[in-house]
């Protein structure tokens, strides 16, 4: 009897310590704006120089006494403190593991959402921003799950943020270009853009004095078809009125087969419109993709 009234007692004194201990050093998981605005931590956000990739930098101090882990989301818009340089849309997003009272320097993965804007310089300064609107935050949300070349990235945020062509979105290289078919749909339900012109991707001449030219230069694609007969094959390029300005086969002898035919051509100096590729077996028009400049 008496060692069981020693053990009752031993137990509720180990009760009345564990309830009057502070909270455990515990892990916390914060979104980096509600930690920022709960007082938990203090962070400065400033450019690497440049516009796109890990061309941010994010100088964070956990100022509690909990290990905490920050996330930065994918679709987080930082905004420039100049107005006249660019946004930047984050599209990676990164777990940040700051310990209690630890200052932390880490690199994010983001690029310009506002094409007419200026590129971020090294130092620019940032606020950590908000959540971008649904559409930017869709194409990075889609964009943290597949990467891509950043450059073409890049094309993707300001198809979205400028309405840039989709055609922007692309590359010269035939195998990447076969890979980007599920980026261009995502573009396209996005913006609501018709997927006739998804085929083919362009790219534009360099202008030093702003990020994006919008001068078409040259022109690259995929023609898939077949032929059931022993016959000639002509492709061209035509314009609105139906002027041929490119010829890029003529009467080539065929046999029953399936074909796949590159397009790789300069469109610079061309008058802006819509141009029409057409395929040609034995002079009678078989198939016709449209191209916009």
């Amino acid at each position: 009897m008496k060692t069981t009234t020693s053990v009752i007692c031993l137990l509720f004194v180990i009760f009345l310590i564990s309830a009057t201990l502070p909270e455990n050093n515990s892990l916390k998981i914060l979104n980096i704006e509600d930690a920022i605005n709960k007082g938990i931590v203090k962070a400065e956000v400033s450019g690497k120089g440049g516009h796109g990739g890990e061309c941010i930098n994010l100088n964070i101090t956990n100022l509690s006494s909990v290990d905490t882990t920050i996330y930065v989301e994918a679709g987080r818009r930082l905004n420039s403190e100049d107005s006249t340089v660019q946004d930047i849309l984050i599209v990676k997003e990164l777990p940040i593991l700051v310990k209690a009272g630890e200052e932390k320097n880490v690199n994010l993965l983001g690029f310009c959402c506002q094409a007419t804007n200026h590129s971020p310089s090294k130092g620019e300064k940032f606020d950590i921003g908000h959540l971008a609107d649904s559409e930017l935050f869709a194409i990075a949300q889609f964009l943290n799950k597949n990467p891509f070349d950043e450059d073409i990235m890049q094309n993707a945020v300001w198809v979205v943020s400028n309405n840039h062509p989709l055609s922007s979105v692309g590359s010269s290289n035939q195998n990447k270009r076969k890979e980007l078919k599920k980026l261009h749909n995502v573009l396209a339900a996005i913006k609501h853009l018709p997927e006739d012109f998804s085929w083919y991707s362009l790219t534009f001449k360099t202008d030093t004095a702003k990020l994006f030219s919008g001068v078409p230069d040259s022109l690259y694609g995929d023609i898939e078809y077949s032929v059931w007969n022993n016959c000639e094959v002509s492709i061209t390029l035509s314009d609105s009125i139906g002027h041929v300005v490119k010829r890029f086969m003529v009467n080539k002898p065929h046999n029953p087969n399936k074909y796949n035919y590159e397009i790789k051509t300069s469109v610079y100096g061309y008058q802006k419109g819509k141009y029409f590729v057409r395929l040609f077996t034995n002079n009678q028009m078989k198939l016709e993709k449209t191209i916009e400049l």
